[in-house]
């Protein structure tokens, strides 16, 4: 697995002007122990620290679970070819299919997520995904990939949300970025998942940068 350390910034080339990338693919080895990081770090003196080390400590299990996995079953020329001629995604969310990578991160998250400190709600949430059903299962996915999550199901979503970030992002990591077009206002060019936050970056040739992340596969 990769090991993340201290974080490294290129030099601002001062007086150069920035040629940013359209996008910005996931690295899924690194993003989420990455995000883990940062949450603990914000969790330092916050009132909401044991929410923040929560969301942390499943950040962590995102980034451990990955080690091993199955690869994801990639998304076939022809399919990339067609979004990029009409304007769609190469990631359908409405044609999500389940694979065996999928499963398998499904059942490893479950399983790890047992040694979380969560409220006791929260437990009764991971219990209640770990129970469903195939029909409840597929509710679950269906909910988060469709924008429309039940306020009454929110904590068990969350867990569903966790897995399929991993897969998503592990999907976007095998396009090539070069490929990729816009497909319309604050969707991600890779899955038209909404943005989750933006940041300004200080990459190389991107400096001062202002990219929004999608809140689904990671893209930038």
């Amino acid at each position: 697995m990769t090991q993340i350390g201290t974080p490294q910034h290129d030099p601002i080339p001062i007086g150069d002007v920035a040629k940013p990338p359209f996008v910005r693919l996931p690295d899924p080895l690194a993003m989420f122990a990455r995000r883990a990081g940062r949450l603990r770090s914000l969790a330092n003196g916050s009132a909401l620290r044991s929410y923040l080390v929560f969301l942390a400590d499943l950040g962590d299990i995102q980034h451990r679970l990955q080690d091993g996995l199955p690869e994801v079953d990639a998304v076939v020329a022809d399919t990339i070819a067609r979004a990029r001629q009409f304007g769609m995604p190469p990631l359908d969310r409405s044609r999500f299919t389940r694979d065996t990578a999928f499963d398998e991160a499904w059942r490893r998250l479950l399983a790890l997520a047992d040694d979380i400190v969560m409220p006791e709600s929260a437990r009764l949430a991971l219990t209640r995904v770990k129970e469903a059903g195939a029909a409840a299962e597929a509710e679950f996915i269906r909910g988060v990939l469709s924008n429309a999550i039940p306020a009454d199901a929110l904590a068990e979503h969350v867990f569903v949300a966790a897995v399929l970030e991993v897969h998503f992002a592990r999907l976007a990591a095998r396009l090539d970025a070069k490929m990729l077009r816009p497909v319309g206002q604050g969707a991600c060019p890779t899955c038209a998942a909404p943005p989750v936050s933006s940041l300004v970056v200080g990459w190389r040739d991107a400096h001062a940068t202002r990219f929004c992340a999608c809140s689904l596969c990671g893209t930038l």
